[in-house]
């Protein structure tokens, strides 16, 4: 092979491993939760040290006249987010509080959204940009050495997903409430019933979309179905939080604005 296109479907194989990660993190359970990160973190690393180490050499002259999101400044930056959102995960691996519960499912959330976006540039820009300039004989030279690391890097059997039964938690308010339960996979239906939609366009959408998200999670009797599902729907809530804080920033940022203000002289 000597398709840099080809090479990154690897890409599939975060996804699943980001998925058997999420399917186990609602247990709360640190051990099994590190245990699901591990192989995410050990190969996904060794990717983006390759790319940093063999490809972007090649590749950040030829990057010079495409658009910004093909830079190597971007890529790079992507990289330093996903390691940091891995570092996020690991830290927040036993979740005890409410808090503590939403920032876990932010930070896998997040990694998911990065990831995506990331994968993308690299399909669009980087991949096709080699195969195209950079010669065929050279490129078999990064693939057979690529090759020989992904082979000798061994990754651990990921935890099969088990049931939950949390106690509740005390929470904020009643998007919180649903963001812990979806989080924990435990009393989510209820607290969905609770919470009004926002009187906001883009909020009745993303509580609908989260509606039908939990209704895919009822309606499965597969743990690892449902906790796809689970996962979905707490990408959406992630959005929602963020719709429902919209009004309140800009009541801070008007706030600010007036403060900063200078003062009339009074005649």
């Amino acid at each position: 092979m000597d398709s840099i296109v080809a090479w990154c479907a690897r890409h599939s194989t975060f996804d699943s491993q980001l998925r058997d990660l999420r399917r186990v993190a609602p247990e709360g359970d640190r051990s099994r939760t590190l245990a699901a990160l591990q192989a995410l973190q050990a190969a996904l690393s060794l990717h983006m040290g390759q790319e940093e180490a063999l490809l972007w050499p090649a590749y950040a002259p030829l990057a010079e006249t495409l658009p910004p999101n093909g830079s190597v400044r971007v890529l790079q930056a992507d990289h330093d987010r996903l390691r940091a959102l891995l570092a996020s995960v690991s830290e927040a691996a036993e979740p005890r509080s409410a808090a503590d519960w939403v920032a876990q499912q932010e930070a896998l959330s997040l990694l998911a959204g990065v990831l995506e976006h990331h994968d993308g540039r690299e399909l669009r820009w980087l991949a096709p940009t080699l195969d195209a300039h950079v010669p065929s004989a050279q490129r078999r030279r990064w693939l057979r050495r690529i090759e020989e690391e992904e082979t000798a890097l061994e990754l651990p059997e990921p935890p099969s997903p088990r049931t939950t039964d949390h106690e509740p938690l005390p929470t904020s308010s009643p998007l919180q409430r649903l963001r812990v339960a979806v989080a924990r996979d435990s009393g989510w239906q209820q607290a969905l019933d609770e919470l009004r939609a926002p009187l906001h366009r883009k909020g009745v959408r993303l509580h609908q979309r989260c509606a039908t998200q939990l209704a895919s999670a009822a309606a499965t009797e597969d743990l690892a179905a449902r906790r796809d599902a689970l996962a979905h729907a707490a990408d959406t809530l992630r959005l929602l939080a963020l719709v429902v804080d919209l009004p309140h920033r800009a009541e801070a940022g008007s706030s600010r604005a007036e403060s900063k203000a200078p003062m009339k002289k009074c005649e």
